[in-house]
């Protein structure tokens, strides 16, 4: 395999790996808009949080407005926070379906996981164009 095939593959990997990586983080980022647009609302706060290898998983508490109290893990995880206990948090509850309830905002939520995808994936995709393109001039 030549060098310009090599570059070729890498070029077209990271162009790959890139635009999949732009393309979800925008759609997290959106999803999370529109359950902020039209999800209910509730104070909440961290009650617990355990390990998941390197990330943390944080158990949410909260009240709904006819007073049940609602305890759930929330999907997205962390890297950055290691013991969150007591930390108040926006909690977005699906009208349809009040089982499905999701952290509203902040590090552990789908606008920032989101937005890094995004940001990471463009990176990716330019630098597997900038690759490509010098590629294919030698």
């Amino acid at each position: 395999m030549t060098f310009t095939q090599i570059g070729g593959l890498i070029s077209l990997g990271m162009l790959l790996l890139g635009g999949y990586l732009l393309v979800s983080g925008i759609r997290t980022v959106r999803r999370a808009g529109l359950r902020r647009r039209t999800w209910r609302s509730y104070p909440g706060e961290v009650v617990g949080s355990r390990l998941d290898g390197e990330q943390t998983r944080c158990q949410i508490g909260y009240r709904r407005s006819d007073g049940t109290k609602v305890v759930f893990w929330n999907s997205f995880t962390s890297t950055v926070v290691r013991n969150p206990v007591g930390r108040p948090v926006l909690v977005l509850e699906n009208p349809a379906d009040p089982h499905e309830a999701v952290v509203g905002g902040g590090i552990v939520s789908g606008d920032l996981v989101g937005t890094i995808f995004a940001v990471i994936g463009g990176v990716l995709a330019v630098v597997g164009v900038l690759v490509g393109t010098f590629v294919l001039r030698r």
